[in-house]
């Protein structure tokens, strides 16, 4: 399940702009309270602004040391950066083609959020969690009205909201999550290629490999945590798979974009994941990134080999979006700015974008050459869960198009901030319609500065979801042709 949390959203109360808390980067995190229950709300922190949805942004420069020049900076911005070579060699151009047929590809993992309401929240030791862990599996599964699709889900249906054709791989167990996921995703128009394909009654490996699912647990303030049985193994999922199926490559090489993030190492070996970015990289398919709370153990080298395979995939990536305490953790820095300076000039990075999700303080996208910034914008808060993948989605959409930075950064603020007014993510993430009346008031009540932006994420967004990029023939689900 992703929980990159951190993107720039706000509430706001006529002139007073209320900022959620930053943080909830663990895999086993509480969320914030709807405010249902005064007693229950996490302290906010208010922002010395008197307009809507907009902090100081000459206070965000000053913070992270932005020369304002290089923020002014505009023009069309060359997404085909030159590549340096380093140690490991010269790193070829990933520049999507003409050729390619499909929009984005996810490889992130697929699970089904279970949500339960409790009257406590278990404690965070790892013994109770696990017992909390086994309660729940041995109990009867809640309604399925209970249930929604989650971790590579949110990206996916965020971005065919989007009118981009997405296809997912990932696996589905032969049970009654599985074939809630697989129904789900197909109606919501996302292409399914299994990576372990096997048909009932297969006694391979695969069959034994279950649908992921993750519990979330609510109390009675609406504060979330988090419980899969990720949390307490470091064998990934498909550990038996030496490499992707033949069909899984070739949606790869079809695809415009692969987007992948840390969760990826709960399902694949990172040799397997590192084959998969390298294949994109071959296929000149661009490789967006995003670290999320699993940066942390793979920095540690869990799962064994993970801490060289995520140095390999952030050098190999195109894009790379993390927030600020996934930056400090990924390069050690605890500038945000200066992590990210270092991602982009490391030596053989291929990257030409970093994505900086900053909370309150809104988002940046970082070029070697360039800058821009979006601050927050206005929304009603309910739910951050899945706003990182949706912005991520609206980032994609941007990237591939050839859009400028700031039009990106309004688009994506737009779509995450969308997710953000409903509660939970899979099919509860951000609509068009959504994304589109928050940038309509940013066109018209933003700085100027930022009113052009919007109003060009606008046209992208009009352009992109009236269903020009759809795929004719609707959806199928792919065998692996394993």
């Amino acid at each position: 399940m992703s929980i990159s949390l951190g993107v720039a959203y706000a509430t706001c109360r006529e002139s007073e702009l209320k900022l959620p808390l930053r943080g909830l980067t663990g895999t086993f995190a509480s969320a914030h309270s709807s405010g249902r229950r005064g007693q229950c709300e996490l302290r906010r922190r208010t922002c010395i602004t008197t307009k809507c949805g907009l902090r100081t942004v000459q206070g965000v420069e000053r913070k992270f040391g932005i020369d304002r020049s290089l923020v002014e900076k505009r023009g069309k911005l060359n997404v085909v950066a030159q590549l340096t070579s380093g140690s490991n060699g010269h790193v070829e151009q990933s520049t999507p083609g003409k050729e390619k047929t499909i929009d984005v590809v996810a490889l992130n993992n697929l699970c089904v959020d279970v949500f339960v309401e409790m009257e406590e929240l278990p404690p965070l030791e790892k013994t109770a969690r696990m017992a909390a862990l086994e309660e729940l599996v041995s109990s009867p599964p809640p309604s399925i009205s209970n249930w929604e699709v989650g971790g590579a889900s949110n990206f996916a249906i965020a971005a065919v909201r989007l009118g981009l054709s997405c296809t997912c791989l990932g696996h589905t167990g032969q049970d009654r999550y599985g074939q809630f996921m697989t129904n789900t995703l197909e109606e919501e128009g996302v292409q399914v290629i299994q990576l372990a394909d096997c048909e009932p009654g297969d006694d391979s490996a695969c069959t034994q490999v279950e649908t992921l699912v993750c519990w979330v647990m609510m109390n009675r303030c609406n504060e979330h945590q988090f419980c899969s049985r990720f949390d307490f193994t470091t064998v990934p999922l498909l550990d038996h798979l030496p490499a992707l199926p033949p069909a899984a490559q070739d949606a790869i090489n079809q695809a415009q974009a692969l987007m992948l993030n840390g969760f990826v190492f709960d399902e694949l070996t990172p040799a397997t994941v590192l084959s998969a970015v390298m294949a994109a990289r071959r296929a000149r398919t661009a490789v967006f990134f995003d670290v999320g709370p699993r940066g942390t153990p793979l920095q540690n080298d869990v799962p064994a080999g993970g801490k060289a395979v995520l140095r390999e995939v952030l050098r190999l990536s195109d894009v790379v979006l993390l927030t600020e305490e996934e930056a400090e953790m990924v390069t050690g820095q605890s500038d945000p700015h200066k992590a990210a300076e270092q991602i982009l000039h490391a030596e053989g990075s291929a990257v030409k974008w970093v994505v900086l999700k900053m909370g309150g303080e809104g988002c940046f996208i970082l070029t070697r050459d360039e800058l821009a910034h979006h601050p927050a914008m206005c929304i009603q808060l309910e739910d951050t869960v899945g706003c990182g993948d949706s912005l991520a989605a609206a980032v994609v959409l941007g990237y591939i198009n050839g859009l400028a930075l700031r039009p990106t950064l309004s688009l994506a603020n737009a779509v995450g901030g969308a997710t953000a007014t409903r509660r939970g993510a899979g099919r509860n993430v951000a609509t068009a319609e959504a994304a589109r009346q928050l940038l309509l008031d940013c066109a018209v009540n933003a700085e100027v500065a930022h009113r052009e932006s919007a109003r060009e994420a606008l046209r992208i967004l009009d352009a992109a979801s009236s269903g020009g990029t759809r795929p004719p023939g609707g959806v199928s689900k792919v065998s692996s042709g394993v």
